[in-house]
């Protein structure tokens, strides 16, 4: 998965190739092609792969090879498990509504994955003022609730840049993966790797999983009534 801010954009997409060349990636997920999805048929043959889907607005893509079926179920404005969240939090809102929404009818194994544009934790942003925790409140809450879990990561901590000067530098963890535990009752284990990034401001991540045996993962837990003690601000 990349947030590849245009496959046009600085050798982008012969660092897209390599990549799934040397990975040997089945399933490719990009966001912000910044092209006319009418184009996606010709990237998706200049990777010598067979499938691929945009989305109803054209900034997710879905590019897959012969090796494997893909079924599209359903493809709706922001109420997706593949994420690409707005970069206001008023406009994040309905993202978070729509994945509860989600939570009431999905029993079985799910996965989300994305570019949240929000960190969940102040140890997620390098650079600039310290993260008021208060903009994280409604997307912890939102996990919380529909059970899921961070898969985690290895390599660098953060998956954007704002590749400014030294004195303005700013990085983040915007982009990540979630479980819920049906998905590890499965005895899936999932490694998430932050790759370097080329012609983007965010890192591809590549995701490996297998059906071997795991030791589980450690769900992070958020408690409304944590808010509710009076040097709550100034601890986290």
């Amino acid at each position: 998965m990349w947030n590849i801010r245009g496959v046009k954009s600085r050798g982008a997409f012969e660092r897209l190739k390599f990549l799934v060349e040397l990975h040997k990636v089945r399933l490719i997920l990009l966001q912000e092609p910044f092209v006319d999805d009418g184009t996606i048929e010709s990237y998706t043959r200049r990777i010598a792969y067979d499938g691929c889907y945009a989305n109803v607005n054209g900034k997710i893509w879905f590019i897959w090879s012969s090796e494997v079926e893909v079924s599209i179920i359903a493809d709706e404005e922001q109420q997706v498990t593949i994420v690409y969240a707005k970069n206001k939090g008023h406009l994040r809102a309905t993202l978070w509504k729509s994945l509860k929404i989600c939570n009431n009818y999905i029993n079985g194994p799910w996965c989300i994955t994305g570019d949240f544009n929000v960190i969940m934790s102040s140890d997620e942003k390098k650079g600039e003022n310290p993260h008021i925790m208060e903009k994280s409140w409604d997307f912890i809450e939102c996990m919380e609730e529909c059970g899921m879990a961070d898969v985690g990561y290895t390599a660098p901590r953060f998956t954007w840049c704002n590749a400014r000067d030294k004195w303005n530098r700013i990085w983040k963890r915007l982009d990540r993966v979630f479980v819920n535990h049906e998905w590890t009752s499965k005895t899936s284990r999932f490694n998430v790797e932050h790759m370097a990034s080329t012609g983007s401001d965010h890192t591809p991540m590549l995701v490996k999983y297998s059906t071997t045996e795991n030791e589980g993962i450690k769900y992070f837990k958020f408690f409304k009534f944590w808010t509710e003690q009076p040097n709550f601000i100034s601890v986290v």
